[in-house]
């Protein structure tokens, strides 16, 4: 069985973690979710100064995995919330630049990850959409509003807009809109303006630009609250009927 996400070394102090569930289009389920936590934590605890997260396959990443949910405990499926926004934070808060590198499908908890990182970095055709309210999940949406403003981030989740990537792009969603070629100077750009920075100088500059530092906490309240309310099962089923018909028509 292949690992839900593979681990490579991007030199001495860069790590590259690449999703790898192409054939459900690299939806988060658990092993997924505690492959990036557990890398991401280790990535902390080690030095590593950069983490550039990309995936295998046609999508970059279609959202939480729903496959079983029926047979998951509300207490499961909190659970696996829970630690989504873990690895949200690590990659907003963590010690390290972030540079996510994007392309067809990025949904849901996909999207997350790309609103969570420091850069951006999107293929022409990518297309983005936050549907977890449609299921009363509050995942990701400080973040987002970070980024893109509270008025636009509003719209975008209220409407439950899919923004192509020229839209990503003009809101503030991604930093870049490159062919998948150009990437690896991109990256090599990041790594540059970086290298003289000790440590501590950077991770004191990536705290010191956060609008919020006590946000984490509350935003990890929210989504317990929103996860914990009854009828989750429910949600998820009206939410994946309402989607099944939206495709038909």
């Amino acid at each position: 069985m292949s690992e839900p996400v593979i681990v490579a070394n991007l030199g001495p102090d860069g790590l590259r973690l690449t999703l790898n569930r192409s054939d459900q289009a690299n939806a988060v389920d658990d092993a997924l979710c505690n492959a990036l936590l557990s890398a991401l934590q280790e990535a902390a605890e080690t030095g590593i100064r950069l983490v550039v997260l990309d995936a295998n396959g046609k999508n970059f990443c279609g959202g939480f995995d729903f496959t079983g949910v029926d047979g998951l405990s509300e207490g499961d499926l909190l659970l696996r919330f829970v630690r989504i926004e873990q690895v949200l934070q690590l990659l907003w808060r963590g010690p390290f630049v972030t540079i996510a590198c994007v392309h067809g499908a990025v949904f849901g908890a996909g999207a997350d990850l790309v609103a969570s990182s420091t850069y951006r970095l999107g293929a022409p055709g990518c297309r983005f959409r936050f549907p977890g309210y449609r299921f009363g999940i509050a995942l990701g949406t400080r973040r987002l509003g970070c980024l893109l403003g509270e008025q636009r981030a509003r719209e975008i989740l209220l409407a439950n807009a899919t923004l192509s990537g020229v839209e990503a792009r003009e809101a503030g969603l991604l930093t870049h809109l490159e062919e998948r070629e150009a990437w690896d100077g991109i990256i090599a750009e990041v790594e540059a303006g970086i290298k003289d920075l000790s440590a501590s100088a950077m991770g004191d500059l990536l705290t010191n630009v956060r609008q919020d530092q006590a946000a984490g906490d509350r935003d990890l309240a929210g989504l317990v609250r929103s996860a914990a309310r009854s009828g989750i099962h429910g949600r998820i089923a009206g939410y994946r009927a309402a989607a099944a018909g939206n495709r038909k028509s």
